[in-house]
């Protein structure tokens, strides 16, 4: 793509589709745009610290959603100071509707990538509605429910490999010693997990990952006493590993969904390092690897026991397997290859192909969210907010180094609005 753009990325506070947010920055550096990353991440004590407050579930939940919003006014100032072209909001980041049409107020495009179950997390329908393009991981039946939401933009975009992190590494005797087996599975301790793995005690069989039961039968395979696992160690994990399983998450099912869809990180991670993996079957599967050549599926503990004592024994396929799966995931699947196709929908439909964008950034900046007429009318209510701002009248593009310079040329005490101004001033301007 000859085009380059300036990106911010928004993130989670928490949450498995955070090293997706890490796996798109990285990709779109690699692309040589010009990236900035909100990562909320460094909000989780502080956001979690709110159940230690109160015991009270209604004032818990009145002071999360205080910190919320103070976390979307950190969004705003963001984008105030960096002025984006392009807004790529990951799934769980704390944008309220409210925020996210403030933010498009400022001229942005504002895309967002949801890399969740749309069953089991149903907050999309609150926000999807206001994003420009809303990209999935899952179609058919998601799609039809978001045109009953009135989204008009959607497009399947499915999860990826980031090469840079998996990849095939060099093994160490000590490393065989602590990470081979037979048999492994990487990933936290769902329910259906914890109940089908149980069918496979028997087998030399290695549980890494946080969340699972120390009550159950399972406990003599859990490894590390159960703690988190880092990117380092699991790729060790898939290469020292005979056989990968690989099990979707279900909250709700003792073993396989029967109407999986979506195909998860995993998947696309351990084709990248080259293991061999078998993987519960999914319908989104075939469309991005070839069943039985590339990657082995399995329906039920029956069928994965054979597999399982088939492949053991056969090591001259599994290893032809993993190495075609290993080429498509690195041909076909990298999240450089998702930003591609990301970026292509946008440029296609979005104001960014418009004489805005080939203008320059100039008029962009003239016209954005650091405009104080802007800024004043999305106040709304708060009056203290419009207040403050309208000392400011007259100044064309506003920016957070004039505003704390008036917070610290002014008198008297800090009102609320100039305290968040300046927490926001020390959050943006951390290394």
């Amino acid at each position: 793509m000859d085009t380059k753009l300036k990106i911010l990325v928004v993130g989670p506070i928490y949450g498995g589709s955070l090293p997706t947010a890490h796996y798109t920055v990285s990709a779109l550096k690699e692309m040589e745009h010009e990236v900035e990353f909100l990562d909320f991440s460094t909000f989780r004590d502080s956001y979690f610290k709110i159940d230690t407050v109160t015991k009270d579930n209604e004032h818990r939940r009145s002071l999360k959603d205080i910190y919320i919003g103070f976390l979307g006014e950190i969004a705003m100032a963001k984008a105030a100071s960096f002025l984006p072209e392009l807004i790529i909001v990951i799934a769980q980041a704390p944008l309220t509707p409210k925020v996210i049409q403030r933010i498009k107020g400022g001229g942005a495009f504002v895309s967002f990538w949801f890399v969740e179950d749309f069953r089991t997390l149903l907050y999309w329908r609150e926000v999807a509605p206001y994003y420009d393009c809303f990209f999935t991981i899952q179609r058919g039946e998601f799609f039809d429910e978001l045109k009953k939401f009135g989204v008009k933009n959607y497009y399947y975009l499915p999860q990826a490999c980031s090469p840079d992190v998996h990849r095939a590494v060099h093994l160490t005797e000590e490393d065989r010693r602590i990470y081979s087996s037979d048999i492994s599975f990487m990933g936290a301790g769902y329910f259906n997990r914890r109940i089908f793995f149980q069918g496979l005690i028997d087998l030399d069989f290695k549980i890494w990952g946080t969340e699972w039961d120390y009550l159950s039968p399972l406990v003599r395979c859990i490894q590390k006493n159960g703690e988190r696992v880092s990117p380092e160690e699991y790729v060790k994990i898939f290469t020292a590993s005979k056989i990968n399983l690989n099990l979707h998450s279900s909250s709700y099912h003792e073993g396989i969904d029967p109407a999986g869809d979506f195909v998860n990180p995993r998947t696309f991670e351990l084709a990248a390092c080259g293991a061999f993996q078998l993987v519960d079957y999914r319908t989104e599967l075939d469309s991005l690897f070839k069943i039985g050549e590339e990657v082995i599926c399995y329906r039920d503990l029956r069928d994965l026991r054979e597999k399982i004592q088939y492949y053991l024994v056969h090591q001259d396929e599994r290893e032809k397997i993993s190495a075609r799966a290993m080429e498509r995931a690195l041909k076909s699947h990298t999240f450089k290859d998702r930003m591609g196709e990301m970026l292509a929908v946008i440029l296609e439909k979005s104001p960014l192909n418009s004489p805005l964008l080939k203008g320059g950034r100039r008029e962009i900046k003239r016209q954005g969210i650091n405009n104080v007429e802007g800024m004043i009318k999305n106040a709304g209510r708060d009056t203290e907010l419009k207040n403050f701002l309208s000392q400011f009248r007259g100044e064309e593009n506003l920016s957070l180094k004039s505003i704390i310079e008036a917070i610290e040329n002014g008198k008297g005490s800090l009102t609320r609005t100039e305290a968040i101004f300046l927490m926001m001033e020390q959050f943006l301007t951390e290394k």
